[in-house]
């Protein structure tokens, strides 16, 4: 922390030696209370997962020149295991420091070149569907798993669906609203043209992205003669060309917006001796439009196909399809409410070749629906009534070496309640608090319930407390 604090100052004495505009941000969210609605599990926590985040950034702009460099502290504190007793909980920390930048030049309104390494992205095409959802909520009280989820379909492939055990480690995991709407270019190279008023280009590289940079290791088993070990080397020209991103935008005036992007998506397949790259394609459509009080974002994303040859024989994959709608509706002026949902399903596989043709579908479909109806009680406290869930329906069948051909019928339904407040102390503190609660139900044929009754009934609570400070 210490440390921390002295770049920070560091960096504030530097930006006002080159007349820089300065800007922080500091979160910290706190758990009050946390504990569990199981009934055989209703250990009361004090505190717990504690989060916070330092964010220091200083920008200029002059004569077509800009840029913002932005240093970002974080820490986290979890529990190695929240179903003992609080006494026998083991509290790890983790500390990061990060520094992010953003150069710019444009010469004029048709034209500019930038080079970032922005972890929030650029020319996102999302809406109300990703961070707009929650916005400020999302970093200091909410935990938005929907939007930023960390599974997506390629990691279903790696289960064995047959086995009851794996949906266990499905808990909690889906698509994210980020495989339907394009949630931004970062870390490279990237060109804005704007030929006309109405009609945007953005072509980015992602030179800067660390998937493509080198990784080593050091083997100190002998250290006398410590040996640097290559896990991965540096990505070729074609690597890196291949995963840029381009993205045509048309502003429609009333009629909305529109836009269409293609983003690579490098998949890698690691270990200490081979780095190999598979490269899939990605297509996002979006559409945004706003009438009266509504406003809504519509959103089509989709990886095409993956072809492997082996011998004779072409194995395809079909990634499913994600579809999805984000609504934001001033009801009065004290009463809104927002909305999204999402529809992810219709993914296969198929194999061709001398004697061989057979195709079939991978039989998951996921749903997923967030409501977030908010009530603006004075000028400085709006509580929003937060709540979702997502649904995970499997109807498919795999090939057993012993068993033969085995039918796999399985549900799983993710729900989270999570109301909260906001409350703006002034222009540059706010407060938040809340309850948030979440629950799993799983079933699957053929396997009784009680394999999974330990599972779906645990329903863990917190009340979090959060404060966010800007100046």
């Amino acid at each position: 922390m210490k440390k921390l604090l002295f770049i920070l100052l560091v960096v504030s004495m530097t930006a006002s030696a080159f007349a820089l505009d300065l800007s922080a941000e500091l979160i910290g969210t706190f758990n009050l209370f946390r504990g569990n609605f199981s009934s055989d599990e209703k250990d009361l926590f004090m505190g717990g997962g504690e989060r916070g985040r330092v964010r220091l950034q200083a920008q200029h702009e002059k004569d077509g020149f800009g840029g913002w460099f932005r240093l970002q502290g974080a820490f986290t504190v979890i529990d190695e295991d929240p179903d003992v007793k609080p006494v026998e909980v083991e509290r790890l920390g983790n500390t990061s420091v990060n520094a992010y930048g953003h150069l710019w030049y444009g010469p004029n309104d048709k034209f500019s070149i930038h080079l970032s390494t922005n972890p929030d992205g650029h020319w996102a095409l999302d809406g109300n569907a990703l961070w707009g959802f929650y916005g400020v909520a999302g970093d200091v009280i909410v935990n938005d798993r929907n939007s930023y989820g960390s599974m997506d379909y390629l990691d279903y492939l790696e289960f064995d669906m047959s086995d009851p055990e794996a949906l266990f480690d499905l808990v909690g995991i889906g698509f994210p609203f980020a495989t339907a709407f394009y949630s931004g270019f970062s870390n490279g190279l990237f060109v804005t043209l704007n030929p006309t008023e109405a009609f945007t280009i953005n072509i980015g590289v992602p030179l800067l992205d660390s998937r493509f940079l080198p990784v080593t290791e050091i083997d100190d088993t002998d250290p006398a003669n410590p040996e640097t070990i290559t896990l991965r080397g540096q990505a070729s020209a074609w690597t890196i060309i291949r995963n840029s991103a381009l993205q045509l935008s048309f502003n429609l005036g009333d009629a909305g917006l529109i836009g269409l992007t293609y983003a690579g998506l490098g998949i890698s397949d690691e270990d200490l001796t081979n780095y190999a790259w598979d490269y899939l394609s990605q297509f996002f459509l979006y559409y945004n439009v706003g009438f009266g009080n509504v406003v809504l974002d519509f959103g089509i994303g989709y990886t095409l196909f993956d072809q492997e040859k082996r011998g004779d024989v072409t194995y395809t994959e079909h990634f499913p399809i994600s579809i999805g709608v984000a609504a934001s509706v001033d009801i009065s002026e004290q009463f809104n409410l927002k909305a999204r949902a999402m529809f992810t399903g219709l993914g296969s596989s198929e194999a061709k070749g001398p004697g061989v043709s057979e195709k079939e579908n991978d039989g998951i479909t996921t749903i997923t629906l967030d409501l977030l109806p908010s009530f603006k009680i004075n000028e400085k406290i709006t509580a929003y009534l937060n709540v979702g869930f997502s649904t995970l329906i499997m109807d498919t069948k795999e090939t057993d070496p012993l068993y033969g051909e085995i039918e796999i019928k399985a549900q799983a339904l993710w729900w989270h309640f999570n109301p909260y407040v906001t409350i703006g102390v002034n222009d540059n503190a706010s407060f938040y608090a809340g309850f948030s609660v979440n629950g799993i139900n799983l079933s699957m044929k053929d396997v009784p319930d009680e394999a999974f009754k330990p599972l779906n009934k645990y329903a863990p609570w917190s009340i979090p407390i959060g404060l966010r400070i800007v100046f």
